[in-house]
Order: structure tokens, then C-alpha cells, then sequence
């Protein structure tokens, strides 16, 4: 179950509010000349997380099986997802061979909404219940929020260079400011842009790879932070290998392969 939380905290990490139901089209999404295969990455405890991707006949992201390679936590969490109008419609998470939790989407004119999510505990029933809904500007996220039984516990208000993310900054549920979190980019295609299991994450929305992160803690400045990214790339221009950048030093931290 740990496991599972650890995921989880990963997937709400950017949360997001209240709905503007009048968004203007979307940005074309940049041509990808590969689908993400596989991805194995370094974690906190400094063992690999492999994560798998499936596609199906319309190129949609199916199935997504992350296994913890050191074995602890047991069996891979398996992410199933579910289209209708080639949109998604909801999605299941499976550990065990037993449903954990359930994202149903909700869409305007194209445009995510809201995701409704339910999660089970190992007894499955039920342990907790949210949405998180999205608004749009001239086909731009703009703000995202977290509401339990109609209730904002915290925001998120977007702010754009380009087609990415610039700076993201949190809220509580009052309108106290509480973090900022700033980023920066190489020119090159993102692989999980548009994925649907990481549209809690700015990678899900970004064009680009992100190479810099500086967050600001207004209350706690001890945990303000600056992370530097590095890439190795392909022919194709897409990343193969991430390093985080410490004092001039690369550390490995994500392999990426591609379908041909």
C-alpha cells in the first residue's frame, strides 16, 4: 500500500480548480516521429521504477505496468485506460489483480474538465474520494484545484512561456499563496506530452523537456530547492537518457526507449 501512496503523491504533485466551460482550441500537439516504449527510473529509495507503455489500434495509451525492480512492494501497478470519442473516458488502477482506484474524465468541446478519482483499500472499500478541475484561456490551462464534497482544499494558477509551463504557483483553499515552482526547457519533443496519466504533472502538458526547477517556499524557505536536468537524445531529437546535475556532477536518472 505504501507503494501505491508513493504513487499516487507522484500523479498529485500539480493539483488542480474550477471549470470555465467557453476554452478556445487547443495547441496542435508537436509531431512525434516514436511512442514511448519504456521508461526506467531512479526513485528516492535509489532503485529503478520500470514503467511500460501500451498503445492500441488508434495509437491511445492503453495500459501503462510499473514494477519496482528491487521487488519490494510487490506485484506492478497496471493503469488501464478507457476512450470514448477518442477522448478519455476513465481509467483503472490495478495492483494485486485487485481495482485500487478509478479516474473518470470529464471533457468540454475537447478540453479536460475534471477528473473524478475513487481509491479502495486492499479490503476494497472505499478510502477516499476527490475531483480535480481545470480552467482554461484561450486554450491554455490556467488553473487547476482540488475539491473534496465541494470543498477547494488548494489551487493552482499557470502562468506560460511559449507553449510550456513557466511558473506554476500553489494556493490553499483561502488564497494564501503557499509555493512557487518555476521551470525551464530544452527545444526538443516531451514524451509524455498529452499522455493522459500525467496530466496531474506539468510533463502532461509541456511541449519540451524540462532542465531547470526552482521552487520557493514562502513559508519554509528550507525547502526551497534548484534541480537541473540533463538529456542525451536520439536521432529523432527525442530524450533517451535524463541526468539530474549536482556541482557539475550527472547522475542517471531516467532511460527512455521508443517503439520503432
Amino acid at each position: 500500500m505504501k507503494r501505491l501512496i508513493g504513487y499516487l503523491f507522484a500523479l498529485i504533485a500539480v493539483l488542480g480548480c474550477k471549470k470555465d466551460n467557453s476554452p478556445a482550441g487547443p495547441d496542435s500537439q508537436p509531431e512525434k516521429k516514436s511512442k514511448l516504449k519504456s521508461t526506467r527510473t531512479l526513485n528516492h529509495n535509489k532503485h529503478f521504477i520500470q514503467e511500460e507503455f501500451f498503445y492500441n489500434a488508434e495509437g491511445l495509451l492503453q495500459k501503462e505496468v510499473n514494477t519496482d525492480e528491487s521487488g519490494a512492494g510487490g506485484g506492478p501497478i497496471i493503469q488501464e485506460y478507457f476512450y470514448k470519442n477518442g477522448l478519455p473516458d476513465y481509467s483503472l488502477v490495478t495492483i494485486n489483480n485487485k481495482t485500487s482506484s478509478r479516474m473518470d474524465y470529464h471533457h468540454t468541446d475537447g478540453f479536460l474538465t475534471s477528473v473524478d478519482y475513487a481509491q479502495r483499500n486492499e479490503e476494497q472499500a472505499m478510502e477516499y474520494a476527490y475531483t480535480h478541475e481545470y480552467d482554461y484561456l484561450v486554450g491554455k490551462l490556467l488553473k487547476m484545484g482540488y475539491a473534496k464534497q465541494s470543498t477547494v482544499y488548494r489551487y493552482t494558477l499557470v502562468a506560460y512561456r511559449g507553449k510550456n509551463f513557466a511558473e506554476i504557483r500553489d494556493y490553499s483553499g483561502e488564497g494564501k499563496v503557499l509555493n512557487s515552482t518555476k521551470f525551464e526547457y530544452d527545444n526538443n519533443p516531451n514524451p509524455y506530452f498529452g499522455n493522459p496519466g500525467r496530466l496531474y504533472q506539468p510533463e502532461g502538458f509541456n511541449a519540451n523537456n524540462i532542465v531547470k526547477v526552482t521552487f520557493t517556499d514562502f513559508a519554509q524557505a528550507a525547502n526551497n530547492y534548484e534541480q537541473v536536468y540533463a538529456y542525451d537524445y536520439n536521432p529523432q531529437g527525442m530524450p533517451v537518457n535524463r541526468y539530474i546535475v549536482y556541482n557539475g556532477t550527472k547522475t542517471l536518472s531516467q532511460v527512455y526507449s521508443y517503439y520503432p
